[in-house]
């Protein structure tokens, strides 16, 4: 049993194409076993479609607005992901450890056209036994080079592409 919760946000920050960072073919300590989507329409009859990655062929759904309408992709979906419309939608990724008690994570998926070349990530911790960890994703054709700053160290890492998923201790 996983369970989540998603914050609606002003429709003014939906838009029509989103890719997946992680999925469930990324190995982070079984934070990722199962990975599904969330998908909420601004407008009744919006057309989506759904690539989840793997080989797994896409799978198209038409949902409205409102709370009868969101589309819950219940698992499968794996790193580079692809979730497109024809009209604005907000989608968010629900990732779990399907092992544990309990262990389930929700992310806001931000749509292609708002990815930028600077990024700010106020992550944290309380311990340094159990550090905070970006995971960074590429969508480019070629690598990209990424400048970081921790607690501890600074530095840059060479995020490899497309659809290359690696990750950096915060701590």
């Amino acid at each position: 049993m996983q369970g989540s919760a998603v914050a609606v946000l002003s429709t003014l920050d939906h838009s029509t194409s989103y890719i997946s960072p992680v999925g469930q073919d990324v190995s982070a300590n079984d934070m990722f076993d199962y990975a599904g989507l969330m998908i909420m329409a601004d407008q009744d009859n919006t057309k989506v479609v759904v690539n989840p990655g793997g080989g797994v062929a896409a799978t198209t759904n038409v949902i409205n607005r409102g709370y009868g309408g969101a589309w819950q992709v219940n698992g499968g979906i794996m790193k580079g992901a692809t979730v497109t419309a024809d009209k604005p939608i907000q989608v968010d990724l629900i990732t779990g450890d399907t092992s544990a008690t309990y262990e389930s994570r929700s992310f806001l998926l931000r749509p292609v056209d708002l990815f930028a070349s600077e990024y700010f990530m106020p992550v944290g911790t309380e311990s340094a036994a159990y550090p905070s960890r970006a995971f960074l994703f590429n969508t480019n054709t070629t690598a990209i080079t990424v400048s970081y700053t921790n607690m501890s160290s600074s530095g840059t890492l060479s995020v490899p592409a497309p659809t290359a998923c690696c990750s950096i201790r915060c701590r």
